[in-house]
């Protein structure tokens, strides 16, 4: 059947071919363009976020880079301290200190009582009791130089007497000087128990 005539002759055939090719068009354009345009807008903002992701899994890599580099120089630090440090088993060692020093004074130790060692939080105590005779002046020398030698200490307390009959520069001392050690630090090695 013919539908137009002038300036061309068009058919029905022809309407429905066209309703066809423009039916495929359009669904061509719904079917294949649209989903492919989609996912190639979908692949750039991928792509983009893959960029940023991997900008900051780089810096966070460099972050613990640092970190770590921190880390083992702090390591290095505690380990340092902790063998410069008293632990529990050194008051003995302590206490050879502090007489030879008082000897190098010229104070006279009449009695060096260590008293048990006790737990305070995350360190040991060590008290230790001293009666001794000398000049103060001695004493102050002495325990600026002690203080010197065993940094992790403490004065408690202090009495310093001296009889107003007597014509001597010799005093009465009486001090009690606290330790302070660090525990036994465990080994990083897991050990096996025992069966």
């Amino acid at each position: 059947m013919v539908i137009c005539r002038k300036p061309f002759t068009i058919f029905d055939v022809d309407l429905a071919g066209a309703g066809l090719l423009l039916a495929l068009i359009a669904g061509g354009w719904w079917f294949v363009v649209r989903p492919w345009s989609t996912l190639w807008t979908d692949y750039r903002t991928m792509a983009q976020h893959r960029a940023v992701a991997q900008d900051n899994l780089q810096n966070d890599l460099n972050e613990l880079e640092r970190f770590k580099t921190g880390l083992a120089s702090l390591r290095e630090t505690v380990t340092n301290e902790a063998q410069t440090a008293p632990s529990a088993e050194s008051v003995s060692s302590a206490l050879k200190e502090l007489t030879e020093l008082a000897k190098r004074e010229q104070l006279t130790l009449l009695s060096v009582t260590p008293q048990p060692v006790a737990n305070s939080g995350d360190y040991v105590c060590a008290d230790i009791r001293i009666v001794g005779r000398g000049q103060s002046r001695d004493f102050v020398h002495f325990l600026d130089r002690f203080a010197d030698v065993n940094p992790y200490q403490s004065l408690e307390s202090c009495v310093i007497s001296r009889d107003h009959r007597n014509t001597k520069p010799e005093c009465e001392l009486s001090w009690q000087t606290r330790l302070y050690l660090i525990p036994d630090i465990p080994s990083d090695e897991p050990t096996e128990a025992a069966p």
